[in-house]
């Protein structure tokens, strides 16, 4: 069964100085020199809000993004712990070209695929399943028919973890985005 996430309902992990909540919508304006991995020199941690521990669920949201300036990034992020996740994201290459890509780090490594959408796309659709340690990223531009982006395995077998958004500058940028049509259900559908 489905049902509306309040995001006031959530934790944040790292609140951004700016973030404003209206009803069912997260808005959040990243801060610069923020990132998820801290490849990046200097970064602090980015911006993350996220749901209680789950052993089985499945989480779709819509994103609406304005990025500013390259590797700005938004999306939907998993974990076990702190060394060990992985994020479904929109990120911003260049001024022409902006990429959704998955990334899964473990230990200080990471591996990542990726596929261009185009620059004039200003919203996406994500949903992530998780069973029996088993992850499946998916997106939509309506909301309605999704594609695989990508399925690994992520944990042992009954495992829970948490899942939430998060939003990021790792470069001297900040953005606005906003999270909404958050919905949850609480198994794998």
């Amino acid at each position: 069964m489905k049902r509306r996430i309040n995001p006031a309902s959530m934790h944040w992990t790292n609140k951004p100085c700016m973030s404003v909540i209206q009803g069912d919508r997260l808005i959040v304006e990243t801060e610069p020199y923020t990132s998820l991995n801290s490849l990046t020199y200097g970064s602090r941690d980015a911006a993350s809000l996220e749901l209680d521990a789950m052993a089985g669920f499945t989480l779709t949201l819509r994103i609406d993004y304005g990025f500013r300036a390259p590797e700005d990034e938004c999306g939907i992020i998993l974990k076990q712990n702190s060394g060990h996740w992985c994020k479904c994201s929109v990120i911003c290459r260049e001024e022409n070209q902006t990429d959704i890509a998955c990334t899964e780090y473990d230990g200080g490594y990471g591996d990542r695929s990726s596929r261009e959408i185009g620059a004039v796309i200003d919203h996406i659709y994500f949903q992530v399943r998780y069973w029996n340690g088993n992850v499946r990223f998916r997106y939509s531009f309506n909301g309605d028919r999704y594609s695989d982006l990508r399925w690994l395995h992520f944990a042992s077998e009954g495992q829970k973890v948490t899942a939430g958004v998060y939003a990021c500058s790792p470069g001297n940028s900040w953005f606005d985005c906003t999270f909404s049509e958050m919905e949850l259900a609480d198994e794998y559908a």
